[in-house]
C-alpha cells in the first residue's frame, strides 16, 4: 500500500472496504443483476440446486457478497476499482401446476461476477457487472 500524503484524495482499499462499498452504494444494482442471473437458470442448473422438480426460481435474498480479488488503477482524477466477486444468493424454487405456481424448496447458489466502478473524491459511480459463472 502507498501512503497518502497531504492533499492526496486517493482512497486505500481492501476486500472488506470494497465489499461494503458494493453493498452500500450499489446494492440495488447488484440485486437486479443477481435477479437476472437467477431468472436465467436452466433446467440442468435447477436440477443440481434442488432435490425436487423445479420449473423456475426467484431470488429471495442475497446472503453474502465476497470480493475474491481486486485491483485499483489511477484513472483521471479518480481511481478505477475492478476485480471479481462471488454472490451467494438464496432462491426459492417453484413448480408450475396448471396456471398456478407452487413453492417447492429453497436453495443457495453462488454466482461469480466481474466488477468495476469509479471513485472520485469519495463518490462511487459507474458500476459494471459481468456474469462469470
Amino acid at each position: 500500500m502507498r501512503e497518502i500524503g497531504r492533499g492526496d484524495r486517493r482512497m486505500l482499499f481492501n476486500q472488506n472496504i470494497i465489499s461494503e462499498i458494493l453493498r452500500s452504494s450499489f446494492g440495488d444494482k447488484i440485486e437486479a443483476f443477481t435477479d437476472d442471473c437467477v431468472m436465467e437458470l436452466d433446467d440442468y442448473e435447477l436440477a443440481d440446486l434442488f432435490e425436487e422438480t423445479i420449473d423456475f426460481a426467484i431470488l429471495y435474498v442475497i446472503d453474502e457478497i465476497e470480493v475474491e480479488e481486486y485491483r485499483v488503477e489511477e484513472e483521471g482524477e479518480g481511481q478505477k476499482v475492478s476485480g471479481t466477486l462471488e454472490i451467494m444468493a438464496v432462491v426459492d424454487g417453484f413448480e408450475r401446476i396448471e396456471e398456478e405456481s407452487e413453492f417447492r424448496d429453497t436453495g443457495t447458489i453462488a454466482f461469480g461476477a466481474g466488477f468495476s466502478f469509479h471513485v472520485e473524491e469519495g463518490v462511487y459511480s459507474d458500476l459494471e457487472l459481468e456474469y462469470l459463472y
